[in-house]
């Protein structure tokens, strides 16, 4: 498979003057040397984004484009899939799950795209004689900026609906890992031109903070769809003041079991949903909260399976659990779990570290205002805290600024929905940890954890216009 170096402007991938090693998080080998895009060619992109939206796409053409795109990427996926498990460190398995999701996800959009239908509105009383009727248009061009844990399917999320309401779409990747982006922006590349596209339709510009920056202040910009940090969203609010935005940000998120819960099936989904991908998922499951009459017992259990997790490189098929992306995120990492011990946690499981590498680590009993407790991890650590009262875990469940998904687990209906119904959160499985998302449902957070609401269905009316006609009868 061959990767695209450079940035794609007006359907052809142009070169730079700098470029940026991408390499596996495991061997260190070079993956890519990636362009960092300059200034004018942000510029450039964005101009021919906008020209493309002034001409439109047909809703035959967004549903060919996307069709045929899903269609090239999964003729690659397997070499896809290994890319993204070297750039990540996300295990093989996981990377293939991600290929294929995209893959189901942008014929997705091309369907939800025929449905994007309007509606006939009623007239009060005494106002006979108008026929008001709504309809959706696109927003114009839209900015995507996706993080590095899911390069391919968290881009796809954006670019696709984008594309099925009928908008021009620039995207930025993270620079750390873009290569899943840059082929997926490859595959759209070659469908637009197969069904005779505006070439600057889709466009991607490579780089960091600084390119980021150039993107979203572009004049040309309508709306931005970002994925990532929660301070980087505000930054990015700020900057784009009245304009549009749907933002994926960070999350803490937590499970309560309950002390009538099945701990066999706590166990299973709680220790994958803890460390799946070294806990670099926004939904991974950071805090358990469990009932003092079954703690001690859930806490062993807990410790036990958490042990017999398989640490090492991700390209191998019996290895569960890889790297983290980013030196200084485990240097951070070991940090909070060291301040979190001599704050009076206690270490059960872990730490154990070489470089990237860091093995699945248990606290409990650690102050809750701790960072390990308190912020987004984003690595392989989770925290078990005990509970004699649901009202008291609900309230430290919903304690700080984030509010994407939570956790209920309980033998007993009507307290799963009690306790799911008082979780600030935009999202609450109910048996099950927080860490699953089906990417046809709609998903988002609130408080500083986002606005808006991904999902085809919800995505494509956020990047749209809805506008009303009244008709004079």
């Amino acid at each position: 498979m061959k990767i695209p170096t450079g940035m794609l402007i007006a359907g052809t991938w142009r070169e730079s003057s700098v470029y940026e090693s991408i390499n596996d998080k495991f061997t260190d080998d070079v993956l890519a040397s990636i362009a960092v895009s300059d200034e004018h060619q942000v510029n450039e992109a964005m101009h021919a984004a906008r020209d493309a939206a002034e001409s439109g796409l047909s809703i035959e053409t967004r549903v060919e484009l996307l069709r045929r795109a899903a269609d090239y990427l999964a003729e690659d996926a397997e070499e896809l899939a290994d890319l993204i498990c070297g750039e990540t460190g996300k295990i093989l398995v996981d990377a293939r799950g991600e290929v294929r999701r995209t893959v189901a996800l942008l014929r997705t959009c091309a369907e939800e795209s025929l449905r994007l239908g309007g509606d006939v509105m009623p007239t009060a009383p005494g106002k006979d004689g108008k026929l008001a009727f709504r309809q959706y248009e696109p927003v114009g061009v839209v900015a995507a900026i996706a993080p590095f844990n899911a390069p391919l399917i968290l881009m796809a999320h954006k670019v696709g609906p984008a594309l099925a309401a009928g908008n021009a779409v620039v995207g930025k990747p993270a620079l750390e890992a873009p290569i899943g982006s840059v082929m997926l922006f490859e595959a759209l590349r070659k469908a637009a031109a197969d069904v005779q596209a505006p070439p600057g339709v889709i466009g991607l510009v490579q780089g960091g903070a600084e390119v980021g920056r150039w993107l979203i202040e572009s004049p040309e910009v309508d709306l931005v769809s970002f994925t990532g940090g929660a301070r980087t969203g505000d930054a990015i609010a700020r900057a784009v003041g009245m304009k549009p935005t749907v933002f994926e940000l960070g999350g803490n998120s937590a499970a309560i079991v309950a002390q009538d819960a099945d701990l066999d099936n706590v166990i299973e989904s709680a220790v994958k949903q803890s460390f799946q991908h070294a806990g670099q998922v926004c939904i991974s499951l950071q805090r358990i909260y469990v009932h003092e009459d079954i703690k001690d017992e859930f806490t062993g259990r807990f410790v036990e399976r958490a042990g017999q997790i398989t640490v090492g490189n991700p390209h191998e098929l019996g290895t569960q659990m890889g790297p983290v992306l980013r030196d200084h995120d485990a240097d951070r990492i070991t940090d909070w779990i060291e301040q979190a011990c001599i704050a009076g946690g206690k270490r059960l499981l872990g730490g154990r570290r070489e470089g990237r590498l860091m093995w699945p680590t248990v606290l409990a009993d650690v102050p809750e205002e701790q960072p390990i407790v308190a912020e987004e991890v984003f690595g392989p650590v989770v925290s078990i805290l005990g509970y004699a009262d649901e009202d008291d875990a609900v309230r430290r469940v919903n304690e700080g600024p984030y509010g994407l998904q939570a956790g209920v687990f309980s033998g007993s209906i009507d307290r799963a929905f009690k306790l799911a119904r008082a979780m600030k959160v935009r999202g609450i499985q109910i048996n099950d940890g927080p860490a699953f998302r089906e990417d046809t449902w709609p998903y988002g957070g609130r408080k500083a954890s986002g606005l808006g609401t991904e999902g085809p269905h919800w995505a494509i009316r956020e990047m749209s216009v809805s506008k009303l006609f009244v008709l004079n009868l």
